[in-house]
């Protein structure tokens, strides 16, 4: 605690020489305890906008040395700046610029990604709780990216790079590594620009799922020999759930379905489509569920895959979610903001994720039916 006093008031005191000196800088502490100088600069290289107040991240920790340290590089970047010779590039961490400090202090070492990751996770579940959702978050969406990741070196931009270039442009995998590793090189302050390698992906890219009819649907029920996952089965075609969402339910407003707020996309409320199907699938109170031994929700999913593939269920458990949404979409012909509501998900998402899986023959039915009555009308 005593450290971490004398270090604010030597800051303050860096400070106040700086502004004494009215060198329009000032030096900060950033989120991951790293120093920074803070004031108006150009903007970075191939950006078109005026000067702004900036910060320039220096690569070294708080320590009485490197707040000296740190009072230099202002006075040098206002040097550069009244010589017009500020360059970005001699202060981009990217490029590993080395620190002179006297010989006396020991070096600054450098820190690996992997106390990055390991702060990163603090932080991540510092702001929200960590629960069987936010867990699901973290390790599909960031620790799977991660990994890939070489965990005794530095953060920087080409090591970035490196990783983003092992998957195919355009692609689902593409997007989700860049978000993942603009979130981690934002919390090192590492400055890199990935906006123009994650574009292109979009859900048009990803191939028609082949889905099950509805008669499809009963006869492989009939074929589940487990009660408990034929009520896992049951739940997932007759109310359109996410497979994680069956281990989260409350069945207080039964026939209507709770889906609770540790799911991917929180509480909501979900019905029958069709309702005869809760009789066809012994769907009555109390319902028995798998006992699964595991909590994440995209575990939950991966258990879910693996059990329909033992039973040799023709399709993945989310092809039961689809054919709920074109059923409640075109054969009972909810409306799409409705249907969307009950999934758990945008009117957008709805038509482009979702709607995009009709099948040749519901089109067909759709159309004859829509003929049928036009040919009725005119009769009449």
């Amino acid at each position: 605690m005593s450290s971490q006093i004398s270090h604010t008031k030597l800051l303050e005191a860096a400070n106040t020489k700086l502004k004494s000196g009215k060198l329009g800088f000032k030096i900060e502490v950033t989120e991951s305890n790293f120093l920074c100088l803070r004031g108006t600069l150009p903007s970075k290289p191939g950006v078109d906008k005026p000067a702004s107040t900036q910060r320039i991240f220096l690569s070294y920790p708080i320590t009485p040395e490197a707040i000296k340290q740190a009072e230099k590089d202002a006075i040098a970047v206002r040097g550069s700046l009244i010589e017009d010779k500020f360059n970005w590039y001699d202060w981009n961490r990217s490029l590993q610029r080395q620190v002179e400090i006297p010989q006396q202090v020991e070096s600054i070492p450098q820190v690996s990604i992997q106390k990055i990751v390991e702060r990163f996770e603090q932080d991540f579940f510092t702001r929200r709780l960590r629960d069987s959702k936010s867990e699901t978050t973290w390790k599909g969406d960031y620790k799977a990216v991660f990994r890939h990741l070489p965990q005794d070196c530095c953060l920087t931009p080409e090591v970035i790079m490196s990783v983003i270039s092992t998957t195919v442009p355009e692609s689902r995998q593409r997007k989700r590594f860049c978000l993942a590793l603009r979130k981690l090189a934002e919390f090192a302050e590492v400055n890199i620009n990935l906006s123009g390698y994650s574009g292109g992906y979009t859900p048009a890219k990803l191939e028609p799922r082949n889905l099950p009819s509805d008669q499809e649907i009963v006869t492989i029920w009939r074929t589940i020999p487990n009660q408990a996952w034929q009520n896992f089965y049951g739940l997932c075609a007759v109310f359109g759930l996410r497979p994680h969402e069956t281990m989260h339910l409350d069945f207080s407003t039964f026939p209507e379905l709770i889906v609770l707020d540790e799911t991917k996309t929180g509480r909501r409320l979900t019905r029958a489509i069709h309702p005869d199907w809760l009789s066809e699938f012994n769907l009555v109170l109390p319902i028995k569920l798998p006992i699964l031994k595991v909590h994440a929700n995209r575990e939950i999913g991966d258990r879910a895959v693996t059990q329909f593939k033992r039973y040799n269920i023709p399709f993945p458990p989310y092809n039961l979610r689809h054919a709920w949404a074109i059923r409640g979409s075109i054969t009972y012909g909810i409306p799409t903001a409705v249907i969307a509501k009950m999934m758990g998900h945008s009117v957008s998402v709805h038509e482009n994720t979702y709607l995009r899986h009709l099948r040749d023959d519901h089109a067909k039915s759709i159309y004859d039916e829509a003929v049928k009555n036009m040919n009725q009308k005119i009769i009449i």
